[in-house]
């Protein structure tokens, strides 16, 4: 009988890609590996569906909703019409620490895997939960129902990241990639490019997406530079973009773990508190130099600050040498066998 997962994630201009890109990465990974179909049950949303657009993920919308009840109605209707699945995943922002949403969704009778990155300790009644927060090292949960998965052992990104590793760091900066997250929430990337025409001549390698809403601005602004860019847009993976890059500056998400996992040295701009308390770990670890909250950073201090860092060849070759201590891609290959022995 062939097997089935269902995922339920959001995304959208206002909380970011990050949970639907996880999304995709396990829809990937179980397909490819054992060629198990996913569903994604996602709230119905502009910029996630241009997101997944080309990730191919089968998906369906549920209303958009205000309350945590109006969601739970809705999931039990949708246990009513689909078929059972052999594990029911979920990736949301709160509700999973209410006993009454993780029991909602006990009508699909599977096994119910709880995937966050809370910095503070998180108790979830589910079956299994995953957390990549650096953080999470500091808690135990030896007494907690549940089998926890934490720290960034943990943390899903795409398989191949685990061989990819690139030279170490020149003392002369050329290429610079840069990557502030599938929505950007703070529309802070024109400030990060605006800040690097004012430092330096570089190559500039940027990742966006259709989902920012600001694409075609983006194109017109690129156009008017000194400094040589590359636009690279939605793409399903970053891990053929990051080897020819000398350094990276990146928000606090998914991309500063798949970062690190290349060796690339790299700093972060951070688009939520969260992001800002995994990026200062790292920091603390030796393997990130955090600029702060973008809302919080104005367009001076992030030139100074971006420039320093360019300057820094000391830390750039401790961030390398460092890196795979931390984060050494293997997670997906680590969560992908805890969830097949529940199947």
């Amino acid at each position: 009988m062939t097997k089935k997962i269902y995922i339920r994630a959001d995304g959208s201009k206002k909380i970011g890609m990050g949970h639907l890109n996880r999304s995709a990465i396990l829809a990937s990974y179980f397909k490819q590996t054992w060629n198990i179909d996913t569903l994604l049950i996602t709230q119905k949303n502009e910029a996630a569906t241009k997101f997944m657009a080309n990730r191919g993920v089968r998906f369906m919308h549920i209303q958009p909703t205000s309350t945590m009840a109006e969601e739970i109605d809705q999931l039990h209707s949708l246990s009513q019409i689909l078929a059972q699945p052999d594990l029911f995943i979920i990736d949301v922002l709160e509700y999973d620490i209410h006993s009454d949403y993780t029991k909602s969704l006990r009508a699909f009778k599977a096994p119910l895997i709880a995937i966050t990155d809370d910095s503070a300790k998180r108790i979830i009644s589910a079956d299994l939960i995953i957390n990549g927060n650096p953080y999470q090292l500091d808690h135990e949960y030896n007494d907690n129902e549940g089998y926890y998965l934490i720290g960034p052992d943990y943390f899903i990104m795409d398989s191949e990241y685990a061989n990819l590793r690139v030279s170490p760091p020149r003392k002369k900066i050329n290429k610079i990639l840069i990557s502030v997250g599938g929505s950007d929430h703070n529309n802070i990337l024109f400030t990060i490019i605006d800040a690097i025409e004012n430092i330096g001549e570089f190559s500039l390698r940027i990742i966006s997406s259709k989902s920012t809403g600001y694409l075609d601005k983006l194109q017109d602004y690129l156009g008017l530079l000194r400094n040589k860019t590359e636009l690279l847009v939605d793409l399903p993976s970053l891990k053929d973009s990051w080897s020819d890059c000398d350094i990276a500056i990146t928000a606090g998400g998914n991309t500063l773990f798949e970062r690190i996992a290349t060796g690339i040295p790299g700093c972060t701009v951070c688009q939520l508190v969260r992001q800002n308390e995994i990026s200062t770990r790292f920091e603390e670890l030796g393997v990130n130099v955090n600029l702060g909250l973008s809302s919080r950073i104005t367009k001076q201090q992030l030139q100074y600050d971006i420039a320093k860092f360019i300057l820094n060849h000391e830390n750039h070759l401790e961030q390398h040498l460092r890196s795979r201590q931390y984060v050494d891609g293997k997670g997906m290959k680590r969560v992908g066998e805890a969830l097949y022995s529940l199947l």
